[in-house]
């Protein structure tokens, strides 16, 4: 599962910075491949529960896209880490992102000399890489079991 969410996010990554957009292809692709390697390690009695991950995960970052914080990539991109290693590991990595996002924010402010309420939009996958990053180092132990 590792292994998947790291060239998910790779593949994120190079899309958002090349194109400023992640393809709906490669999202979808990452949530079915979540979905399908959590049914087969739990069974289909877990199917209720990842889909739940996944509208809960859309839930939250729609709720940011309203308030234009995220973009919709962004979202999407959440409900796939979401799919492919659950909710409460997508917690993390979403908290684990703000970090990364918020050192990228003042940089931009200080190198950019933007005013502090300017809107500054960043390509928002690499924060999210950093804070998938974080997790599975944090979680090494757990790497292969995230349900």
């Amino acid at each position: 599962m590792a292994a998947v969410l790291l060239v998910y996010i790779a593949l994120s990554i190079l899309a958002d910075v090349k194109c400023d957009k992640i393809p709906n292809a490669l999202t979808a692709a990452a949530m079915a491949a979540g979905v399908i390697i959590r049914l087969v390690r739990a069974g289909p009695s877990c199917l209720p529960l990842i889909i739940a991950d996944i509208v809960i995960a859309f839930l939250v970052t729609f709720i940011l896209f309203a308030i234009k914080a995220l973009r919709g990539g962004d979202c999407k991109m959440f409900c796939a880490i979401s799919a492919i290693i659950g909710m409460k590991a997508c917690g993390y990595v979403f908290l684990l992102s703000l970090i990364p996002a918020a050192f990228i924010g003042i940089g931009m402010m200080i190198f950019t000399k933007r005013k502090f309420f300017s809107k500054t939009m960043i390509h928002y996958s690499i924060p999210i890489a950093v804070g998938v990053c974080f997790y599975l180092v944090l979680n090494w132990s757990d790497q292969f079991i995230f349900f």
